[in-house]
């Protein structure tokens, strides 16, 4: 974050020098253990409670990851974590704002700790779902343009935050046409959807014959249907399972399509929490909140959320939020710019 040009281009409301400190702040994470080299990276990949979701990992993966950094550092080679993030705002909002600069400020600060240590350092991938916005959302006004717009906002800030070296943003628009995933999804989400409503007779075993792994439980159901319950309060309960169904479809033809193929092998992280009801091996991951913990207690994935400002104590600091909280905001925003590149974040200031 460091030689930063910052104007305010529209509802210039709060003091210059606040903004400045809000999006100057930078992060420290404390190093616990002392040990051999693959153990104290590991400890800074796995993360203290400011920047993780939930308990440490097992053993199993913690192991796991011993094993893929020594071989990393016996080639001398960074440390790769692949991330799949979300495409756009919730509904027909397509703006950036400070939950994707803490997210991204989240990753610097790992990176930083981790080169402290091992020259190398750590690289991560971006996995932006943007094809998947259209199988998922297809009728959202302006999808077309918006999600261009926060896809290429997005990847202007990494530019401008100065960490585009090491956050490399993978479209899957670069991989594959959405006709061809589109075509995928439709072999496999009615099988999925009839199992949804009905059970289906031999339903996991059909669909273990088509490549899906693992099984799709009661409670992963239930996990799906209350996330999107919330996130589509207006939906009625056959729209809530078609969209479960299509949700579960365009994973697997992501995964018939090598989407987060990139050719080396990498840990998996997620800025999503564990999905309830899903075996708990088959999500071993590096989590990690898009808000550090003394910045904002609530967490949930930046593309779901809204960084916004209140002041607090004389001054502003920034706190996060689902989308659609229900509070009231004045509208404000900022150009963050740096080597000729410039990007606009909103700043929008809680009031209520």
């Amino acid at each position: 974050m460091k030689n930063l040009d910052i104007e305010l281009v529209e509802g210039d409301v709060i003091n210059y020098n606040e903004i400045i400190k809000v999006l100057s702040n930078e992060m420290d994470l404390p190093i616990e253990t002392k040990g051999l080299l693959p153990e104290v990276i590991a400890d800074v990949l796995i993360g203290t409670r400011q920047i993780r979701q939930g308990a440490k990992p097992s053993m199993e993966f913690i192991l796991k990851l011993y094993s893929y950094i020594k071989a990393q550092i016996e080639k001398e080679e960074p440390i790769q974590i692949g991330i799949p993030i979300g495409p756009k705002k919730p509904g027909a909002n397509f703006q950036i704002d400070l939950a994707e600069v803490w997210a991204l400020k989240v990753l610097q600060c790992i990176r930083r700790k981790v080169t402290s240590k091992y020259t190398p350092g750590v690289t991560f991938t971006l996995f932006m779902e943007n094809l998947s916005a259209f199988i998922f959302e297809p009728d959202v006004e302006g999808i077309d343009g918006g999600v261009t717009n926060y896809v290429n906002n997005f990847m202007q800030l990494t530019r401008v935050l100065g960490v585009h070296n090491f956050v490399n943003v993978w479209l899957e628009s670069e991989s594959t046409q959405l006709q061809v995933m589109q075509n995928l999804i439709a072999q496999i989400e009615p099988v999925i959807h009839t199992g949804l409503i009905d059970g289906g007779h031999n339903w996991n075993q059909k669909l273990e014959k088509m490549g899906w792994k693992g099984k799709i439980g009661l409670g992963m159901v239930v996990s799906y249907y209350n996330q999107f319950r919330r996130q589509y309060p207006m939906d009625v309960e056959h729209e809530t399972y078609k969209r479960i169904s299509t949700y579960l479809a365009t994973a697997w033809a992501r995964g018939k399509l090598h989407l987060r193929d990139i050719g080396k092998e990498y840990i998996s992280g997620s800025f999503a929490g564990m999905i309830q009801g899903v075996d708990p091996s088959m999500q071993q991951k590096l989590y990690y909140r898009s808000v550090p913990l003394h910045i904002s207690k609530l967490n949930c994935p930046f593309w779901r959320a809204k960084g916004y400002l209140v002041e607090e104590e004389d001054e502003y600091r920034t706190k996060l939020s689902p989308w659609g909280n229900g509070h009231i905001f004045q509208s404000h925003s900022v150009t963050l710019a740096r080597g000729g590149e410039t990007v606009k974040i909103q700043t929008d200031i809680k009031i209520d």
